[in-house]
């Protein structure tokens, strides 16, 4: 199977906005995963 990312920009209050989509099978996230988004957002400054 292919894997497709999705990414969605947003233009609010004249800022542009971000959300990043993960493909989470079953819906289950382990804390090491969440960890790692949590990571990449406080590097971008989120």
């Amino acid at each position: 199977m292919a894997q497709i990312a999705a990414n969605l920009q947003r233009i609010k209050n004249g800022q542009r906005r971000y959300a990043i989509t993960p493909r989470i099978p079953g819906g289950f996230i382990q804390p090491d995963q969440l960890q790692k988004y949590i990571d990449v957002a406080n590097e971008f400054g989120a």
